[in-house]
């Protein structure tokens, strides 16, 4: 029994589901799956043209980079145990416990990350009567669960604080059951909040319009900068709300009415689309587009306001701030005093090329940043065309605030860079894919 037991034990720390992750993300990664990536985000592009002008709209695509992707393998795929005696066996090995892999079905679900960020919406836009009815019976079922979420807060409380002199704060630092109850909490009120303003979509444009009137009255009549910083920041909220609703109306609507996007095999799983909101001040609608065509191909499609948009770049609590998403420049290699003869020797093949170990050095820092760490980025332009980042174009936007609050590094940096540019493209979907979407 005992070596049953460690065989067992053993054989399930081996990371099988960790290999079968990576090879997901290999083949996400293999150039069949970026072509069908690239069709997608220009297929998605034109159809919300419908809806958004090109310059109203800013749509793009990440692929995860092999670090980031790593640090949530090794930590999601784990194994744990589970501690019971059973009082029918008698063996003592069975009370050493049992042992079961803790895996994590939704990592391959963001390798490929899209974000539609809405900037400017028309006064006359409007949603269909299907989305205002699906909010509401949302917002319905968001409220029973918020009734039934607090009464489960309060009788934990009651059961486990009932007598107790300490804070709420200092409690909630204290038992992380009671914190994520709080914390569930707060999400769904501000769902809540958000439901209730898609079903009141029109009356927000009637706002904002009346508030731009507003605007304009109290600048000429010269009101007090205070006061008028106010309306503008009345204004500012109603323009984001606004806009993060008629991106949420105009995916759900294209999904379901697109024939382009039923032709290329897309679909939304509609149980994995999601309303977040955290103490960061992020807030977006997550949603899941899924693939008929490439039944491994799995894209997440995040739609947010303009002012998350900023703030996640350049607020005080950035994506860089969250658990696990620390961001690092990593050392420059030394400099290289004669690069320009060095690859003028390299190109021409001459005889006395010198193949330094510090030219060894700017290679490695390309390809460990290029393979390892920062994220490749496309964005979509307009008619159907897209643009891929160069390498250098991903390593700026990737440390964009750290290279703005690092400016020696950041001059040093450019030393490095070639500064290339891509040219912008329509893709066409390969192939063997096209063979299949014929039929």
């Amino acid at each position: 029994m005992q070596d049953k037991y460690k065989l067992f034990q053993s054989s399930l720390s081996v990371p099988l589901f960790e290999q079968y992750n990576v090879a997901i993300f290999n083949l996400l990664h293999s150039p069949e799956y970026e072509n069908y990536t690239d069709v997608v985000l220009s297929t998605l592009g034109l159809e919300l043209e419908k809806y958004f002008k090109p310059d109203d709209m800013r749509l793009k695509y990440r692929y995860k980079s092999r670090k980031s992707f790593n640090t949530n393998n090794s930590k999601d795929s784990k194994v744990i145990e589970k501690n019971y005696k059973s009082d029918n066996i008698q063996d003592s090995e069975s009370e050493k416990g049992d042992f079961e892999s803790d895996y994590n079905k939704h990592i391959n679900y963001d390798i490929i990350g899209m974000r539609l960020v809405v900037e400017s919406v028309s006064d006359n836009f409007q949603v269909d009567k299907s989305f205002i009815e699906k909010c509401k019976c949302d917002l319905i079922n968001s409220q029973n669960k918020l009734f039934e979420l607090e009464k489960q807060y309060s009788d934990y409380y009651n059961a486990n604080y009932g007598n107790t002199s300490f804070s709420i704060k200092t409690l909630l630092n204290r038992d992380s059951n009671l914190k994520q109850f709080a914390q569930n909490i707060n999400v769904l009120k501000h769902k809540i909040n958000y439901l209730q303003q898609c079903v009141d979509f029109k009356k927000l444009l009637s706002y904002r319009t009346r508030t731009k009137k507003l605007l304009l009255k109290m600048k000429d009549a010269k009101n007090t900068q205070a006061e008028i910083q106010e309306t503008e920041k009345l204004l500012n909220d109603f323009d984001n709300i606004i806009c993060m609703i008629a991106g949420d109306y105009a995916i759900e609507h294209l999904f379901s009415t697109s024939e382009k996007l039923k032709k290329m095999g897309l679909f939304l799983n509609e149980d994995r689309k999601k309303f977040f909101h955290d103490s960061t001040g992020y807030t977006a609608i997550h949603f899941s587009i899924e693939s008929t065509l490439l039944p491994a191909w799995k894209a997440e499609l995040q739609d947010r306001s303009s002012e998350v948009e900023y703030m996640s770049k350049y607020g005080p609590i950035t994506h860089n701030m969250l658990s696990g998403k620390k961001r690092r420049l990593e050392n420059l290699p030394p400099m290289v005093p004669n690069r320009k003869i060095n690859s003028y020797l390299k190109e021409n093949n001459l005889k006395y090329f010198d193949n330094t170990s510090k030219l060894k050095n700017t290679k490695a820092f390309y390809k460990k940043l290029s393979e390892f760490i920062v994220p490749s980025y496309t964005k979509y332009i307009c008619n159907g065309y897209i643009k891929r980042y160069t390498f250098d174009e991903n390593l700026h936007h990737y440390y964009k605030k750290l290279l703005l609050e690092n400016n020696e590094y950041a001059q040093q940096l450019e030393y490095f860079l070639r500064n290339n540019e891509n040219k912008i493209f329509k893709p066409e979907i390969c192939k063997s894919h096209k063979t299949e979407l014929e039929k």
